[in-house]
């Protein structure tokens, strides 16, 4: 959740499990399929054993939802053996920045020993090459208010404008200033408009 001022509020714990205090693992199975790491599933009846790297799958399987509209695998119902025996999944789209493909494949190691913690992955180059936290939150205020002021209807190249800057004012950080990257942005964003 986002507030007014572009604060980032974390809401949902109802998944959160007690890693054991002396082995720092958790047997706890849960979760929703599509977002769970490999580790996380029982298998041959035996409870899984996992730490907080699970966490950082479900942020790339996050990441992917974000950027395509929807997680991988979205349209099967249990997803159980693609993810254990599969590869880890990847973008569908050849349409985004190698840094965030990057990022993408540091959070999706099937080894959770391979896989970057949360400390690496805040020094990797898709987030360090970030703005500061102060103009990101300002973009997002921005944004927000300008979500309330929105058109209500209008004619489709209107909205395509309307669209365009936004998306300029609103993701230029998320852009990196590339022609293939903006165009789908902006066509992803273009698909929620009304046309009449």
């Amino acid at each position: 959740m986002l507030t007014k001022e572009g604060k980032v509020k974390l809401i949902d714990f109802g998944l959160c499990w007690n890693l054991d205090p002396k082995t720092g693992l958790c047997k706890d199975p849960g979760g929703t399929e599509h977002w769970m790491a490999p580790e996380t599933f029982k298998r041959n009846g035996e409870p899984p054993e996992y730490n907080t790297k699970c966490d950082i799958w479900s942020l790339g399987i996050t990441a992917i939802e974000m950027a395509e509209g929807e997680p991988p695998y979205f349209q099967q119902r249990s997803v159980y053996d693609v993810i254990l025996k599969s590869q880890p999944p990847k973008l569908r789209a050849r349409t985004w920045s190698q840094q965030f493909e990057s990022f993408l494949e540091s959070c999706l190691m099937k080894d959770p020993s391979e896989r970057w913690s949360a400390e690496e992955l805040l020094q990797h180059p898709f987030i360090a090459g970030l703005p500061p936290t102060k103009i990101i939150r300002a973009e997002i205020k921005e944004h927000l208010q300008g979500q309330q002021t929105r058109p209500a209807k209008r004619g489709v190249k209107e909205a395509a404008l309307w669209a365009r800057k936004q998306l300029r004012r609103t993701c230029y950080f998320c852009a990196h200033k590339t022609l293939p990257e903006e165009k789908t942005a902006q066509q992803m964003a273009l698909e929620g408009f009304p046309c009449c």
